[in-house]
């Protein structure tokens, strides 16, 4: 359940950073359009003024106008590349977490060596493991390890095996 929420959450974002890279690549093609078209707009009217001095007002006009939009091209450009970087990013967080989602990492060794070996061990040396080094949960999963006929199947090691 947990991974389905992960994994719903993560399609959503990446649908988010996809459109998000779609609405600058739109506003992208419609700035460059208006520079194409305001520079129409200066032929059209350096075309139709006869006089040197309004002509040199036109052109240092729409040459402001277009250096403006052009800068402003820049800045999405800029906006654009964040906007796919971060969509990569998001890709490989996914990946990793989908990769990682098998293993709990926040799990000790208690949960993955033989209860028995602890269980054994305790009633040596008059330590009631189960209650005191267990948590709560584990204790429940080990409740078995108390049966008698469970611990007959772990193997104490000889004391002299090395020794002949």
């Amino acid at each position: 359940k947990n991974w389905q929420e992960r994994k719903k959450k993560y399609r959503d974002r990446e649908k988010n950073a996809q459109e998000r890279i779609e609405k600058i690549k739109a506003r992208l093609a419609e700035m460059k359009q208006s520079v194409k078209d305001l520079k129409n707009e200066e032929k059209l009217k350096l075309s139709q003024t006869s006089k040197s001095n309004q002509k040199k007002k036109i052109r240092v006009r729409y040459k402001t106008r277009i250096e403006s939009k052009l800068k402003s091209i820049e800045a999405a450009k800029i906006s654009e590349e964040k906007a796919q970087h971060a969509y990569g990013k998001l890709k490989v967080q996914k990946a990793i977490a989908s990769e990682n989602r098998t293993w709990n990492l926040g799990t000790s060794q208690k949960s993955y060596i033989d209860p028995r070996v602890y269980f054994n061990w305790g009633q040596k040396v008059n330590y009631n493991v189960l209650d005191k080094y267990y948590s709560k949960t584990l204790r429940l999963k080990f409740q078995w390890v108390r049966d008698k006929e469970f611990n007959k199947e772990v193997k104490e090691p000889a004391e002299d095996e090395g020794e002949s």
